[in-house]
């Protein structure tokens, strides 16, 4: 549709059934910006364009000390296809270059790929400016299919990207991912995804202001990986409960590390373990009954029965999903004391109780503790 090896800008241009094809050549169906190029594109479309390789779309080029950059402004990419080779990546954009790329506002959505980045493909390598070199803000990805990895964004080994206010759900790729992620992944305000698989040799860094929802998938489940971790101060829990793990038998604990979960759990700090336990993972719906916590300290390998009564409780909560239960929204529930009443109207589903606590020794020193535990209404 068009080249662009200079300076261009677009506004209120729509760009559609265009296509390139080629064994050497074939990239850029809609637009391709050359090397050092800058393209401004604000209000507009690039649909149902394709490319026998990559960025059937659009693709911006790029090879070591390229300095192009690329603005998107409210442009709906759609429908648009990389096909017919087997390395055919970035159905609606990819993004080859050293150079900046930006997009604020508009939707990526019903693009796909033969191999990976259904909705786009992201090579780009961190700059000087380290978080906005190349971001999406307030940007809706969703309906993309690619065949391998990537049903959204895939991230290759090496790169990275920022989603600021995103929303990126209902893609398609081998893996039931949204987002395929082998690098540095950071995420503002709302940005929200349905599945993230990642390979963790990068944590996703998170902005104090985030808000949204994610699930992961990681590439392996080992306890102790480092799955998010704070741009910058640490991490909350109001931060670390926006996210999830794909398997009920893993959570992110408080450092933002994979922990494994099951009716009890165990948690060290310094100079003593705390083993803590549900009485029960299961309950009967429809029958009012309770779960208590108990708790053995380990301090010098010398190990102490604690009652739940014993222990200053500083924070009990129930969860359903990333959702807290209360009594405002079921009447009956109640925690008091490590001892949680499920009343008989509970429904029937699968639950997470968050315990923290301060246990004060003998000696009066005090150790604090932390945990998450699983259970069902069935």
């Amino acid at each position: 549709g068009i080249y662009n090896a200079g300076t261009l800008t677009l506004k209120s241009v729509y760009i559609s059934d265009c296509s390139v094809s080629g064994t050497g050549t074939g990239y850029g169906g809609g637009i391709y910006c050359d090397n050092n190029a800058v393209l401004t594109f604000e209000t507009g479309s690039i649909e149902k364009c394709s490319s026998t390789n990559s960025g059937g779309g659009y693709y911006q080029n790029g090879t070591s000390g390229a300095t192009g950059s690329t603005t998107f402004s409210n442009v709906i990419v759609l429908n648009n296809k990389a096909t017919t080779s087997s390395s055919s990546s970035g159905g609606g954009i990819f993004i080859n270059s050293p150079g900046k790329f930006r997009m604020t506002g508009g939707h990526i959505e019903n693009n796909t790929a033969v191999h990976n980045g259904g909705g786009i493909y992201v090579y780009a390598l961190k700059g000087t400016d380290t978080y906005t070199n190349c971001y999406l803000d307030s940007v809706t990805i969703a309906g993309n299919h690619a065949d391998s990895e990537g049903g959204a964004v895939f991230l290759p080994s090496g790169n990275y990207l920022s989603l600021m206010n995103c929303h990126i759900s209902g893609n398609t790729d081998s893996l039931g991912s949204d987002v395929c992620s082998k690098a540095s992944l950071y995420l503002y305000g709302s940005t929200s995804i349905g599945v993230c698989y990642s390979t963790f040799v990068y944590p996703v860094y998170l902005n104090s202001d985030i808000s949204g929802k994610t699930k992961f998938i990681p590439n392996a489940y080992t306890t102790g990986t480092q799955v998010i971790s704070a741009l910058s101060g640490t991490l909350t829990k109001e931060m670390i409960d926006c996210f999830s793990i794909d398997d009920t038998k893993y959570f992110i604990g408080s450092e933002g590390k994979l922990e494994t979960t099951s009716a009890g759990g165990a948690i060290t700090t310094e100079d003593h373990t705390c083993l803590f336990e549900l009485d029960k993972s299961t309950v009967t719906a429809g029958v009012e009954t309770t779960l208590n916590v108990t708790a053995t300290i380990t301090t010098d390998g010398v190990p102490e029965s604690v009652a739940a009564a014993n222990l200053n409780w500083v924070t009990v909560k129930v969860y359903c999903g990333s959702y807290e239960v209360t009594s405002s929204n079921v009447p009956g529930l109640s925690v008091s004391n490590g001892v949680v009443t499920i009343p008989a109207a509970m429904p029937e589903d699968s639950y997470k109780l968050y315990v923290s606590g301060i246990y004060t020794c003998p000696n009066g020193c005090q150790k604090a503790f932390s945990g998450d535990f699983l259970f069902t209404v069935e």
